[in-house]
């Protein structure tokens, strides 16, 4: 009988034993997913206050140069990687032209490349969709004309179906970009193709309305843009010398005063200008238009 009392009590003890050792690896299994948690959530969220800053940047920015290194930094800084480089198309031969390049691909900063050689960077821009690729015993990824890497991730630079380049990623280690690098990757490729294409958009604008300047100014006859109160909003040279006086003054007079000395004067000439009828010319006396 007390043999079977101390085989009772042993089992009683080892069980408690056992039931605190558990406790205790439930309670270290805990801590350890709860430090991996908040790790990971303020990572997460390092990442959305960046990639705002991001987005805030690249929809404040209308210069080309200046969105390229945006992405790459960031890429860099945020996903897991051995080297970010952001290509264009140039519209031009050779067709591509690395924009912008860091990590292990830093050197190939303002090369291009013609179409044969544009590797994974041209299939994902021709594809329209994202590419990943990984070595095995026999292939290694091509990302560009004798650049190859363990890992090559491609995400291409499309809005309103036109693709102006691609944003690339790799690593020189067997481990996969996880779900989290790759969406982001794709993300700021959608971001970035918006804000190129801005920027391209309002350089287009600015060079036409430099060129249109440069033809206005450089005219022979006195040519001024008048608004429908016919205020003088922009004038040339030549108006401003045969009105004998700077441009910067000839701006904000009324047009028939300055020059008949009658504001009603053209009136008639400049509302049947508006209704695109035929008017005729009137010269004032001394004055050469």
């Amino acid at each position: 009988m007390l043999g079977w009392l101390i085989a009772a009590a042993l089992i009683l003890a080892a069980s408690a034993i056992g039931f605190r050792l558990g406790r205790r690896d439930a309670a270290d299994r805990y801590e350890t997913a709860m430090r991996d948690a908040r790790s990971e959530l303020v990572q997460r969220i390092n990442e959305l206050f960046a990639f705002q800053e991001l987005s805030f940047m690249l929809a404040g920015s209308l210069n080309v140069d200046p969105v390229v290194e945006q992405v790459t930094t960031y890429v860099s800084k945020f996903v897991k990687s051995d080297g970010a480089v952001l290509a264009l198309v140039t519209g031009e031969e050779p067709p591509l032209r690395v924009a912008a390049a860091s990590g292990i691909l830093g050197d190939l900063m303002g090369h291009e490349f013609s179409e044969s050689d544009a590797g994974m960077i041209g299939d994902a821009m021709e594809h329209g969709h994202v590419e990943v690729a990984h070595a095995d015993d026999e292939n290694t990824p091509l990302l560009l004309a004798g650049r190859t890497y363990e890992i090559v991730t491609v995400a291409p630079l499309t809005v309103h179906n036109i693709t102006v380049g691609a944003l690339a990623i790799v690593k020189n280690s067997r481990e996969p970009f996880s779900a989290e690098d790759l969406r982001l990757a794709a993300t700021v490729a959608t971001h970035a193709a918006v804000a190129l294409q801005n920027a391209r958009f309002f350089e287009l604008v600015k060079t036409g309305k430099d060129q249109w300047e440069a033809t206005f100014d450089a005219l022979a006859s006195g040519i001024a843009v008048v608004d429908e109160a016919n205020v003088i909003r922009r004038a040339n040279r030549a108006l401003a010398e045969m009105l004998g006086a700077s441009i910067k003054t000839v701006i904000g007079r009324d047009l028939g005063t300055a020059l008949f000395g009658d504001r009603e004067v053209l009136d008639p000439a400049l509302a049947a200008a508006r209704a695109r009828q035929d008017t005729t010319p009137l010269t004032p006396v001394g004055k050469k238009l």
